[in-house]
């Protein structure tokens, strides 16, 4: 719920003695290769230990689970056939790892004074949950009337036709391909290593993304023209806006 959500918001992590548990936050020092290559090796990293969690690969927090401060442990894990990093699957890596220290969580106690401490104004926690749910109903309303515009929207660009020269669905397509590498980046892997974890050539990637770059062509264009017919000042921006919105949802 929104309320428990704000409670792990001003939790408070205090240093416990007890054997690493799952949800702890731990501190560790972390020495690993892969087939003899450096993979991760760090000093400090936070680790929340949470089950199931695939990184840095599926098992690692498992493997932490029962540690004490202090102490010192070799494993090894191997990368499924669904790792999203193409190069690592199906090989196995090497982890030596320390924890150094363990916290555990502690949240507020649902009190006025814990209303009080989210907002001064709020003096009791009634007039918190007042507000909360105030709040999630205005962002229930919102969400909804966005929605219904966009199957508006939606409908209106299936029902269009429009011609535009090629080019503009190239640009596009380059555009997400940035996009993508953006991305990749981000997560420290090259546009080649991609490629090669889904198995497709660029050319490949090019022509699955055309239907959505076709598409996103086609809205900006209609948008535009209902803009210019109802007289609606659009800035380029707020277009750039509403089709990187549909990027996302893609």
């Amino acid at each position: 719920s929104a309320i428990e959500q704000l409670r792990h918001q001003h939790a408070i992590w205090e240093p416990v003695e007890h054997p690493v548990e799952f949800d702890d936050l731990i501190f560790l020092d972390v020495e690993s290769n892969v087939e003899g290559k450096p993979f991760m090796n760090q000093k400090g990293i936070q680790y929340r230990v949470v089950p199931n969690f695939p990184f840095p690969v599926p098992g690692f927090a498992e493997q932490l689970s029962g540690m004490r401060r202090n102490e010192d442990k070799e494993f090894k894990l191997r990368f499924p056939l669904d790792f999203p990093r193409g190069e690592l699957v199906g090989k196995e890596a090497w982890f030596k790892v320390r924890v150094t220290e363990i916290k555990q969580e502690r949240l507020p106690e649902l009190d006025d004074e814990f209303a009080t401490e989210i907002n001064p104004d709020f003096k009791t926690l009634d007039s918190l949950r007042e507000q909360v749910s105030t709040s999630l109903r205005l962002k229930a309303e919102e969400r909804a009337r966005i929605d219904f515009e966009e199957r508006i929207i939606e409908a209106v660009v299936d029902l269009t036709k429009v011609e535009f020269p090629p080019i503009l669905t190239e640009i596009e397509i380059d555009r997400l391909l940035s996009e993508r590498l953006r991305y990749l980046q981000r997560e420290g892997r090259s546009l080649e290593e991609y490629l090669s974890s889904i198995n497709k050539s660029e050319e490949e990637l090019r022509e699955e993304l055309r239907p959505l770059a076709t598409k996103m062509v086609t809205r900006s264009l209609v948008l535009r023209k209902i803009a210019e017919e109802e007289k609606i000042e659009v800035s380029d921006t707020e277009i750039e806006a509403d089709i990187e919105g549909m990027v996302r949802s893609a």
